[in-house]
């Protein structure tokens, strides 16, 4: 069983593929719907007249957008389904230019529930250049809004699209596998003529995927060694990046960016990870400098300390613990409890002070 793409929707349920081909059974596909826990809510056994293999999926919040592979001279198809997992509509795509085996490639949203896609098609031929077109389309999948032919420049390998509120960007892969570029369009599907390169160090693992974040930035990922995850401002700068690549990203927010499928090496392993991208990459720091160590007072003076790191992006917040001597009891604010607990205190610059102390009517000799 694999579970080949997945979309969450605005109450973090879980739509995934379910794909089953083991030797000597018959290839059976679901679309599965899953709960935040991963309890399962529904399923819904695909038929090849409803929809082939599906290559992608996105969720508007309340639907779940399904798109495929048609394989021979088929149209690829994109499905809407309800909540249910009921179809709601479908939009199929046929292009005279594109007579070979055609497939949809993409899948992405924009708030007004515009659907992008990048439709291809591949010839048993190799000599024959694959030929790829990024449609816009209706939120009601009725009309396709724009067609724009992306050609080999645009997109040499399989592409893949997010959108982050305001421009769509497409991430694919070259035609050796060896780089990934990272390309930004309008809302309405047309290039901007802006573009960035990473390059792989080896490969080839030819599968890339991106994803929009909440805080405007997008997160692009390759498999081959070398291209990593990358974290890149609406202007193809790139802010950060991590060393694992991979296949697939999904992004939760900038400390939870996730990332799964196969990776390039000797071995092709397959894992999911968890990076955070905010760009800080070196280790805080912290010291109490009020009271000194040692010192005896006939009342309780103000903690304080500082707390920082060598990014220039700091520590927001730092916790302080009130223990007895032999870390038996611990200062909760009101009283003196035997679990421990933490004071989270907010970090002014690199300058912290902590107030909330026990009198020294709540203490005994020899128990701080």
């Amino acid at each position: 069983v694999s579970g080949d793409c997945f979309a969450m929707d605005g109450s973090a349920n879980i739509y995934v593929s379910e794909k089953l081909n083991d030797a000597g059974s018959t290839l059976s596909l679901n679309l599965t719907k899953l709960d935040k826990d991963l309890n399962l809510v529904a399923s819904r056994a695909m038929v090849t007249a409803e929809i082939g293999n599906i290559t992608r999926l996105a969720s508007d919040g309340s639907n779940v957008f399904a798109c495929n592979d048609a394989g021979g001279s088929a149209a690829p198809k994109i499905v809407k389904y309800d909540a249910n997992l009921v179809p709601v509509s479908t939009f199929a795509y046929t292009n005279s230019n594109t007579p070979h085996s055609q497939n949809c490639d993409s899948l992405a949203l924009n708030p007004s529930g515009e659907v992008y896609a990048v439709f291809s098609s591949t010839d048993s031929n190799p000599n024959v250049l694959p030929t790829r077109r990024l449609l816009t389309i209706s939120a009601a999948l009725s009309t396709a809004l724009q067609d724009l032919d992306l050609g080999q420049t645009l997109a040499p390998g399989q592409p893949a699209l997010a959108f982050n509120a305001l421009y769509l960007f497409m991430v694919a892969a070259s035609t050796s596998a060896d780089a990934m570029y990272v390309r930004k369009f309008t809302s309405g599907g047309g290039y901007m003529g802006f573009s960035t390169t990473f390059t792989a160090t080896a490969g080839p693992f030819p599968y890339v995927d991106i994803a929009a974040g909440s805080d405007g930035d997008v997160y692009a990922v390759g498999g081959s060694t070398g291209l990593g995850l990358r974290r890149i401002s609406d202007s193809l700068a790139q802010i950060s990046s991590a060393s694992v690549g991979g296949t697939a990203v999904f992004f939760k927010d900038v400390a939870n960016v996730y990332v799964a499928g196969a990776i390039g090496g000797a071995n092709f392993d397959a894992l999911t990870v968890k990076r955070n991208l905010n760009g800080d990459n070196e280790l805080p720091t912290a010291a109490l400098t009020q009271p000194a160590h040692g010192s005896e007072f006939t009342y309780f003076p103000t903690i304080s300390g500082t707390a920082g790191d060598g990014s220039g992006i700091g520590v927001d917040t730092v916790y302080v613990t009130i223990s007895s001597s032999n870390y038996t009891r611990f200062w909760n604010g009101a009283a003196w409890q035997t679990g421990l607990y933490e004071f989270p205190i907010d970090t002014t610059g690199t300058s912290w002070s902590f107030t909330n102390l026990p009198s020294l009517g709540t203490l005994t000799l020899g128990t701080v």
